[in-house]
């Protein structure tokens, strides 16, 4: 029988780190604060991708929203949004920069990731950002869907948060949110249960399906993983109707 170490006794540790330590959550109080988190987020991605992405404007939201109901809670969770899509920019760049760089037309071609240790680093990297895109983008778009919530619908934002499944409680409630189309919904629903289907389940509940084509020598087309792009691909035009909606905020 597999007999497993004491690990001690836990309960207590996190409730009196809790009570003998204050601790003050970080936060943004003022405009003057949330420019200079939009500046150094912005040189981040510069810094670290040669790029910024244009979306979620969070001056005009902390301006637009503070008379707006459920203002303080909506720009939290546009704060929020910003960091998990740089975030998710940072792991999409690096998975397709690794792969120019070592696997492109004239780079490791052919063979297997077993050949040098180069090759196979190459290829631990893209297993690394894909694996960390699939919860990254599976948990955006529970995030995505609770600010069209909190927009349109802010009095059932707290039964759509502890709803079991948030993706069929979206559903549900956009049927009484005439501002929220049928047919965005329906997309909605659609892709993010293809990508729960072929890669969400998989990775999170199962053996993982990415380590089945990270590590082959087949062009990135060649398998699913080409998928990641369309996925992604998919985010940008919303991103950019949500900055338009907190922009026509200011004009109700």
């Amino acid at each position: 029988m597999l007999k497993l170490p004491a690990f001690g006794n836990t309960q207590n540790v996190g409730r009196n780190f809790i009570l003998t330590m204050e601790i003050e959550h970080f936060k943004l109080n003022s405009i003057e604060e949330v420019k200079l988190f939009s500046e150094r987020i912005e040189n981040f991605q510069k810094n670290k991708l040669g790029h910024s992405l244009p979306y979620i404007d969070l001056n005009t939201a902390f301006i637009n929203l503070q008379s707006f109901s459920e203002g303080g809670r909506l720009f939290t969770a546009l704060l929020d949004l910003k960091l998990s899509l740089v975030m998710l920019n940072f792991d999409m760049t690096k998975a397709g920069a690794t792969w120019n760089e070592k696997f492109s037309k004239g780079k490791y071609e052919g063979g297997t990731a077993l050949d040098n240790q180069d090759k196979f680093d190459g290829k631990a990297e893209l297993q690394y950002y894909h694996t960390n895109f699939v919860p990254r983008y599976r948990a955006f778009w529970d995030k995505l869907m609770g600010i069209f919530i909190l927009l349109f619908d802010h009095n059932n934002y707290d039964k759509f948060r502890r709803a079991k499944s948030r993706k069929k409680e979206f559903e549900k409630l956009c049927k009484d949110i005439p501002q929220i189309p049928d047919e965005f919904v329906k997309n909605i629903i659609k892709g993010i249960s293809d990508f729960d289907q072929n890669f969400r389940t998989p990775e999170v509940h199962g053996t993982g399906v990415i380590r089945k084509w990270s590590f082959t020598m087949f062009s990135l087309h060649e398998t699913p993983l080409v998928d990641f792009i369309k996925y992604w691909n998919w985010l940008l035009p919303i991103m950019k109707e949500i900055d338009r909606i907190i922009a026509s905020i200011e004009e109700n």
